[in-house]
C-alpha cells in the first residue's frame, strides 16, 4: 500500500510540475537574495547565533562531502510578497541546492512580526522525496519547530528542526555524522495510514488515468513504479565555489515538503 501511494504521489506532483514550469521560467530571480558565502546557512534577521551557523555549516558540509546531500537553512525577513511554498520553491531553484540527483534540502523560516505571524517551510528535492515525504515534513514543523517558536525560542525551533532532518537524511543514506543522532524511527507511528486528503488524491489520479486511457499513462505509471521501488539513492556531485565558500550543485526543488505558521 505504502509503494502505491508513492507512486499517486509521485505522479500527481509530475502534473503538478510540468504545469508550473512556465510559471518558474519566468520569475525575476534577481529579487530574491542571493546565497551566503558559506551556502548552509543564511540569516537577515540575526536570530542565528555564530556558533550556530557555525554548527550547521560545517555538518551540513560533512553531509555533502559523505553523500553529495545538500541541507541548507535559510531565515528571512519577508517573503516578497509570495506564499511560503512559492518563496521556498524559488529560493530553492536559484540557490540549485543539491546536487544532480536533486537530493538537497531547504529550510526556510520568516520570523512573526508585530503585523504579521511567523511561518516556515521545508521544501524537499526530488531525490529525498523518499527519506522526508509531506508527512514527515508536517511532523517536524508541527511537533517540533513550531511549539518551539511559540515560546519565543526561535534559535532552538530552526536547530532542532535542521538536526532531525539532518539526522533522518543521514540514517538513510547510510552515513554518521559527529555529533548527529540517527531519527530512523521518527514519525512511524503514522506511516501506512491514509488521510482524507490523500484518498482524494489518490480519486483524481485514477480519474486522470482513466480519462487519458491508452498506452503512455501506463507507461508512465509502470516508470514511477520502477521509480519507487528503487535502493537509496547516494553519490557525489556539486561542487566548491571559488574563494573557499561553498555553492549548490544544480539540483532542484520537488515541490514536496510542508509549511505552517503561528
Amino acid at each position: 500500500m505504502k509503494k502505491i501511494i508513492t507512486i499517486l504521489t509521485s505522479l500527481l506532483l509530475l502534473f503538478s510540475f510540468t504545469v508550473s514550469a512556465d510559471k518558474l521560467s519566468d520569475f525575476d530571480y534577481s529579487t530574491l537574495p542571493d546565497a551566503d558565502y558559506y551556502f548552509y546557512a543564511y540569516d537577515e534577521t540575526n536570530t542565528l547565533r555564530e556558533s550556530s551557523k557555525k554548527f550547521i555549516i560545517d555538518h551540513s558540509n560533512e553531509l555533502y562531502e559523505k553523500t553529495g546531500v545538500q541541507i541548507v537553512v535559510a531565515v528571512v525577513n519577508d517573503l516578497n510578497g509570495m506564499t511560503i511554498e512559492n518563496y521556498s520553491t524559488r529560493l530553492f531553484e536559484k540557490w540549485e541546492i543539491g546536487d544532480k540527483n536533486d537530493q538537497g534540502l531547504l529550510i526556510v523560516v520568516k520570523p512573526k512580526t508585530a503585523t504579521e505571524k511567523g511561518q516556515v517551510r521545508i521544501e524537499v528535492g526530488y531525490g529525498l522525496m523518499k527519506v522526508i515525504p509531506a508527512q514527515r515534513a508536517d511532523q517536524i514543523i508541527r511537533n517540533v519547530m513550531i511549539p518551539r517558536f511559540k515560546e519565543e525560542n526561535m534559535e532552538a525551533g530552526i536547530m532542532d528542526g535542521y538536526e532531525i532532518t539532518l539526522g533522518l537524511v543521514a540514517d538513510y543514506l547510510g552515513v554518521e555524522i559527529e555529533g548527529i543522532d540517527a531519527f530512523d524511527n521518527f514519525g512511524d507511528e503514522r506511516e501506512g495510514r491514509i488521510s482524507p486528503l490523500m484518498g482524494l488524491i489518490i480519486f483524481i489520479i485514477f480519474m486522470m488515468l482513466i480519462r487519458g486511457g491508452g498506452r503512455g499513462g501506463l507507461n508512465t505509471l509502470f516508470w514511477l513504479s520502477n521509480m519507487s521501488g528503487s535502493g537509496r539513492s547516494g553519490g557525489f556531485g556539486g561542487g566548491f565555489s571559488g574563494g573557499g565558500g561553498f555553492g549548490g550543485g544544480g539540483g532542484r526543488s520537488g515541490g514536496g515538503g510542508s509549511s505552517g505558521s503561528w
